[in-house]
């Protein structure tokens, strides 16, 4: 067994003269790695659409960055929960809340796209509407914690952080709504959501529009997690190990990323609305000892009936570069 260290990488805008540079233990496998890379961007960059991602390599991409359309502002779906979480956190850091807090689980923040929370009525603490929300997405939950943190304080600390291609909505049911035509800021209610489900037809809003949406961009979503992640974002360091256990818990991680690896991520996806379909995957792993923060943005129109087909391959391009990163660092 042998150690080979990666320095750096770069890609190019169409990632069809991605480098590898630096000192590797056998130097005779820099070709060999350069061309794996290269071919892992190209097939993450065949997918339909428009393209985004980020990766550094070591803190800040102190070892390496690859880059494509960075800064791009495209629709991330649910992977915006995790600036949710984040505050939530941060509340609970300042002694404003607790993860055992009692949080409703009614008609007052019910929605669809809730495998755990969407039939339940009752209370349960805010630890488990945070592992809801991020290990399967439950957008009851999403709501839930949207009513106790506010959205206006999410967009403080988004603004804060200097993420200016982030935004969020005031709940997933309010963006909903306002995506089958309701008045912006307008909540239809729980039965309202199932009557549109029952007889909307289209066309709807835009899910990526100035007044509701779930955007982000590529960059934003990696300076988060970096900041998150190494504690520049909380005070102590138990909020960030719960930060991790939380983000540890998606359920995409093992999709998209190399088996037997430590991953902190949160994914999102928009199948097929209105001829739109959105897939997001952003977090961070750790390889050795170097954290490697990632985030990959797909939109795309057209191609019918094909969601799950071009998921399956946009998973299979991540989990092949992160890998081939991985396998470069240990």
């Amino acid at each position: 067994m042998y150690r080979r260290n990666l320095i750096a990488l770069t890609a190019s805008a169409l990632a069809t003269s991605a480098t590898i540079t630096g000192a590797l233990a056998d130097e005779s496998d820099v070709g060999d790695a350069q061309g794996r890379l290269k071919a892992a961007l190209q097939r993450f960059m065949a997918l339909p659409g428009t393209k985004s991602y980020v990766v550094h390599v070591g803190r800040d991409g102190s070892e390496g960055r690859i880059v494509q359309q960075p800064d791009l502002t495209m629709f991330i779906a649910s992977g915006y929960k995790t600036f949710l979480l984040g505050q939530y956190l941060i509340d609970v850091e300042a002694e404003r809340r607790s993860e055992e807090d009692q949080l409703a689980i009614d008609d007052t923040v019910r929605d669809f796209g809730s495998p755990v929370f969407e039939n339940l009525v009752g209370t349960t603490t805010a630890r488990s509407v945070m592992e809801a929300m991020m290990t399967h997405s439950d957008n009851t939950a999403t709501n839930a914690a949207t009513l106790v943190v506010g959205a206006p304080r999410v967009r403080q600390l988004i603004a804060q952080l200097g993420l200016r291609s982030t935004r969020i909505p005031d709940s997933v049911r309010i963006f909903e709504g306002y995506v089958f035509g309701a008045p912006v800021g307008l909540d239809l209610g729980w039965p309202g959501i199932l009557q549109f489900l029952e007889h909307a037809k289209g066309p709807f809003r835009p899910l990526l529009n100035d007044r509701q949406t779930l955007a982000s961009s590529a960059q934003d979503l990696v300076c988060w997690y970096e900041l998150a992640l190494s504690g520049k974002l909380f005070a102590k360091r138990q909020t960030v190990t719960e930060f991790k256990r939380i983000q540890a818990m998606s359920d995409q991680i093992g999709r998209a990323t190399p088996a037997d690896t430590l991953v902190y991520a949160k994914g999102g996806e928009a199948p097929e609305v209105n001829g739109f379909s959105a897939k997001c995957f952003a977090g961070q792993m750790i390889a050795g000892r170097t954290p490697v923060t990632f985030s990959f943005i797909l939109n795309w129109e057209g191609y019918p009936g094909r969601f799950r087909e071009i998921e399956t391959e946009y998973f299979a391009a991540i989990k092949n570069i992160l890998q081939i990163i991985k396998k470069s660092l240990t």
